[in-house]
């Protein structure tokens, strides 16, 4: 797969897949807006999509919503901000009561 970039506003989202697993980034803040294209690149959704949120700086609930169900679904989250773990294990813990 060649290199895929999209940006939605405030967002952007690029995606490279080689010989190994397709590696989607996100970075800046992730929005309703850019839900989507994030599932979308993330399609189908298996163990072989790591999801980088390295450069992310921020999220709303949605954006908190599709990451939690994108992990669900088997994605691996890797270099989560500190702030956004937070957030996303506090959201596990509210849904769960």
């Amino acid at each position: 797969m060649p290199r895929q970039n999209m940006t939605c506003g405030i967002c952007r989202i690029d995606v490279t897949q080689e010989s190994g697993p397709r590696v989607v980034r996100v970075s800046g803040r992730l929005t309703d807006a850019c839900v989507p294209g994030l599932l979308s690149v993330c399609a189908p959704v298996t163990p072989s999509v790591n999801v980088d949120l390295d450069q992310l700086v921020s999220a709303d609930g949605a954006g908190l919503e599709a990451l939690r169900q994108l992990r669900i679904s088997g994605v691996h989250l890797a270099n989560v901000p500190p702030f956004i773990g937070l957030l996303l294990a506090a959201g596990h813990a509210t849904s769960s009561r």
